[in-house]
């Protein structure tokens, strides 16, 4: 996969030699809502023998438009990358979204986004808006497109159990603790990346591992959960007992049944299975076995 990078201030802009089929969103997380609007350019694409692509914005918009703190994020941009190439898209365009960006006219976004890349069709989700204030939408994406020069596929929303899939639900779903319900939204557990910091042995034969993870993730609330640890092509059953949430970096209280074999390994995966008991042993709830993928 190919990652491009826009930035508004730049001269001259991207100049694309090919037609391509891009859907357009943020895609925090790349939840079943965003993966079922991927699967439709996608089908589209093959349809029209053109490339995927994806469009996506870095930092979040609030940030830039509403003056936020910097916001936590299901995924960061690398690891957006990663499951957007699994996805089959060819190319990526990270628009920088800052102040520049953000008073861009709804016609100026069309002209040099979309028609400037040489995007012949676009698909974008019921909610999508662009442009100045957000005055964009989708109706008049499909005005600007009435002439021919692309065309617009908006895709629904994607419920389940009757609520909206959206990367804010499942924000909150991690932020009170209700890990275990992500699956039916996100598509798998939710996970975040981590490097060991430190390994302290318990009598218990059981290990204690000190993780790192990115500051920009966002963790769930206070409290002990079952986990599953990815490493070196195994997967590893545990428990967080700690969160601590620093300026740096986040570190997490990790305890196993098993050795991680290669503890300098720069990334492993952290699966946010279910909260638990406190007071609960980890044989309750850790099978004694080692998963290989």
């Amino acid at each position: 996969m190919e990652t491009i990078y826009l930035c508004h201030t730049d001269a001259p802009q991207y100049i694309s030699d090919e037609p391509v089929v891009m859907a357009l969103g943020f895609f925090d997380g790349v939840h079943a809502g965003h993966q079922r609007l991927t699967q439709t350019a996608r089908k589209i694409a093959k349809e029209k023998r053109m490339k995927l692509a994806v469009m996506t914005f870095y930092p979040h918009p609030s940030e830039v438009i509403q003056g936020l703190e910097p916001i936590k994020y299901l995924s960061p941009l690398s690891v957006k990358q990663k499951k957007f190439e699994k996805l089959g898209v060819e190319k990526l365009f990270v628009v920088k979204f800052d102040r520049i960006f953000s008073r861009l006219s709804p016609e100026e976004f069309i002209k040099q986004y979309i028609v400037g890349i040489k995007c012949k069709h676009v698909v974008a989700g019921f909610d999508f808006t662009y442009g100045y204030k957000g005055t964009g939408n989708a109706i008049k994406m499909k005005e600007e497109a009435s002439g021919g020069k692309f065309d617009v596929s908006i895709v629904p929303k994607e419920e389940r159990n009757g609520l909206k899939v959206s990367s804010t639900l499942i924000r909150r779903f991690i932020s009170t603790g209700s890990v275990h319900v992500i699956p039916n939204y996100l598509g798998d557990y939710y996970e975040v990346m981590g490097k060991v910091e430190q390994e302290m042995i318990e009598r218990e034969e059981s290990l204690l591992y000190k993780i790192s993870t990115n500051k920009k993730y966002i963790l769930p609330e206070t409290g002990v959960y079952q986990i599953e640890v990815e490493s070196d092509n195994k997967r590893l059953q545990g428990i967080c007992l700690k969160i601590d949430q620093c300026d740096e970096k986040n570190i997490l209280t990790v305890k196993l049944l098993h050795y991680l074999e290669n503890k300098k390994e720069e990334h492993i995966q952290i699966r946010w299975l279910k909260k638990i008991a406190a007071d609960q042993s980890i044989s309750n709830h850790v099978q004694e076995q080692t998963i290989f993928i």
